[in-house]
């Protein structure tokens, strides 16, 4: 049986279970040197470290384009079951991408009778997964884990429109953390969906110029079949 992509786009949200580069833990990536451009871009990640071997051999590798003609719709599905609560996040730029690390027990995703705690969640502009084709402004991806070590990522995609509620919250501190770039991992503590132009232009401001446009070409199927749990809708 071929592996599986199953999502949401009633949400406009995918499940994913390979995962990208960044979505390893933050510790492992500040050891590497890589970007979205020059030398050490995406085509070169599966050469700069053991960590991203899969990058270059793997099969099942994140983003992809979803094609809705080639899309299959599977009744059988279930809706992903999520448990979250409010909690203290550090926001955080560590120069490949601005994002949120959470304090303490944020909450489960349970996704075939599996639990995964959230851990973090991050920005990519513009989007790294596709729909026909389309790369959208922004994607928002939340990183979970479970006990065994293995991760799920719910990816939100976000069209232009009004201002995202969260990042209106933070624009302080994204400008702050633009103005110290060059200081390394720049923190601010703060307690703890379409998105202005803005806004994105805020999301990329703190970024090494290498990763201005943190996102990684789509990757090919390799056999996945992509399942549908709600219709694509107007987002076309």
């Amino acid at each position: 049986m071929s592996p599986r992509i199953s999502f949401s786009v009633l949400a406009i949200a995918l499940f994913l279970v390979g995962t990208s580069a960044q979505d390893h833990p933050e510790e492992e990536l500040n050891s590497i040197s890589f970007g979205y451009s020059g030398t050490n871009g995406p085509e070169k990640w599966g050469s700069l470290s053991p960590l991203f071997n899969e990058c270059s051999s793997g099969k099942t590798q994140s983003p992809v384009d979803i094609v809705k003609d080639k899309v299959v719709r599977n009744k059988n599905l279930k809706p992903l079951s999520i448990d979250y609560s409010p909690a203290n996040s550090t926001l955080v730029n560590n120069g490949f991408n601005v994002g949120m690390r959470y304090e303490g027990d944020v909450g489960v995703l349970i996704a075939d009778g599996k639990n995964f705690s959230l851990k973090q969640v991050h920005w990519h502009s513009p989007s790294e997964h596709r729909i026909n084709g389309e790369q959208y402004p922004t994607e928002l991806h939340m990183v979970h884990q479970a006990a065994d070590g293995s991760f799920s990522v719910v990816s939100i995609l976000y069209k232009y429109g009004d201002a995202d509620p969260l990042l209106t919250k933070i624009k302080d501190q994204l400008s702050e953390l633009a103005k110290e770039v060059c200081a390394g991992n720049e923190e601010a503590h703060i307690p703890v969906r379409s998105i202005s132009k803005e806004q994105v232009e805020a999301l990329q401001a703190p970024l090494y110029s290498t990763c201005k446009k943190n996102a990684r070409p789509a990757q090919p199927l390799n056999g996945r079949q992509i399942e549908l749990y709600d219709e694509l809708g107007d987002h076309e």
